[in-house]
């Protein structure tokens, strides 16, 4: 856990003042006799891996049983607890984003695959926080038999493996999710999600790659997704889509804007994770392949953006990628987070690509700057069209 505004102050660059607190989520530490919190106190985190033993995924992180880690953040932010309070079960496999509902009370979490398999996700895990019980799974349209193989296979797409998960405001309120497994964004009725039972979805929209982050707007008007990686090729993704969901609630067309970010060689970027700054001005956009967040601008007419801001939300909606394979003869970790690039901004900050409300596709070409002075490891985000 990381204090914007200090991660924010100089001083603290290259420090770990800024982090106030690293709490474990691993099921090691966490008893069984946990109880519910009040909802103001909560912190939720995704375990992908639920309370399987380490030994158990030696041979790969797919397909176990999923868990949301519960803690109470005044005894952690305290420094009283190290652990979850609670694991709370969502009966599913491989999840990997949650968002909780409006009334605070039930916390949705995307089931992104089946059971001992990398394909086969079609699930929405409803859990009552109250009850500190699992509710329902609703479930999502899919077809066929789940890929019995790894990515990438051609077995992919009957299975929408939803990976990213949105709740967008508005009338009505809608769940959004960023289905990997058939590159689409699925479109639901929240009242649909928390009623349980078989309903469709609002809308169904192709983006040009299998998505993993989406996020949606604070007005509830837009959503934005980071295109990742085809499950069916292994071909990287490159670009991020704007969706207008104030059209998809007009039963109209989602009008897809598309925004392609690659390096200036033309090599795919894989962006992971996408959020909107609190003011609704500006997205965030992590990558994978290129080590940078960029900051995307949604309006036409000024170049000083609060980068505080963007930072704030990609924080907020925890843009963050981690992966150990242990099972890997040689054992490789990488962490690329959130307070690292606060730590280091003007090495990984991308800068800021200024459109007129995102109106248009366009393609933004991000290029290595000068090797000396200041700017030796800094990235700049320039448009190419």
């Amino acid at each position: 856990m990381v204090d914007i505004d200090a991660a924010l102050d100089p001083a603290c660059h290259d420090t770990d003042r800024a982090v106030v607190a690293r709490p474990r989520v691993t099921p090691d530490l966490v008893g069984e006799d946990g109880t519910g919190l009040p909802a103001r106190d909560r912190l939720l985190v995704v375990n992908h891996t639920g309370a399987t033993a380490p030994q158990a995924i030696q041979g790969g992180p797919h397909g176990h049983a999923g868990a949301v880690a519960l803690f109470d953040l005044r005894a952690i932010l305290s420094g009283e607890a190290t652990a979850p309070a609670l694991l709370l079960a969502t009966g599913t496999f491989g999840p990997v984003d949650c968002v909780v509902a409006p009334d605070g009370r039930p916390v949705l979490a995307a089931a992104g695959e089946g059971a001992g398999l990398e394909d086969g996700g079609y699930r929405i895990s409803v859990i009552d926080l109250e009850a500190s019980a699992l509710r329902h799974n609703f479930e999502m349209p899919h077809a066929g038999d789940p890929c019995p193989h790894p990515s990438p296979d051609e077995g992919f797409g009957g299975f929408p493996n939803p990976a990213g998960l949105a709740l967008a405001r508005g009338a009505p309120d809608l769940v959004l999710t960023a289905d990997g497994g058939s590159g689409t964004v699925s479109v639901f009725a929240l009242a649909d999600v928390l009623a349980g039972g078989r309903h469709p979805p609002l809308a169904r929209v192709a983006v040009p790659s299998g998505p993993f982050g989406i996020a949606a707007s604070p007005d509830g008007a837009q959503a934005v997704v980071a295109n990742r990686e085809c499950p069916r090729t292994g071909a990287e993704g490159n670009s991020v889509s704007f969706l207008d969901l104030a059209a998809l609630r007009r039963g109209e067309a989602a009008a897809l804007v598309h925004v392609v970010i690659c390096s200036e060689d033309g090599q795919p970027s894989r962006p992971m994770g996408v959020a909107f700054a609190p003011s609704g001005a500006a997205a965030a956009v992590l990558f994978i392949a290129i080590p940078v967040i960029a900051g995307l601008h949604l309006y036409l007419g000024t170049r000083n953006v609060d980068f505080a801001d963007i930072f704030r939300c990609a924080a907020a909606r925890s843009l963050l990628t981690s992966w150990r394979r242990p099972w890997r003869a040689k054992r490789w970790d990488r962490v690329m987070s959130v307070a690292t690039v606060l730590r280091r901004p003007r090495r990984y900050l991308a800068g800021v690509a200024t459109m007129e409300r995102v109106t248009t596709s366009t393609t933004i070409a991000l290029r290595r700057a000068s090797q000396s002075g200041a700017a030796k490891s800094c990235w700049n985000m320039l448009p190419s069209v």
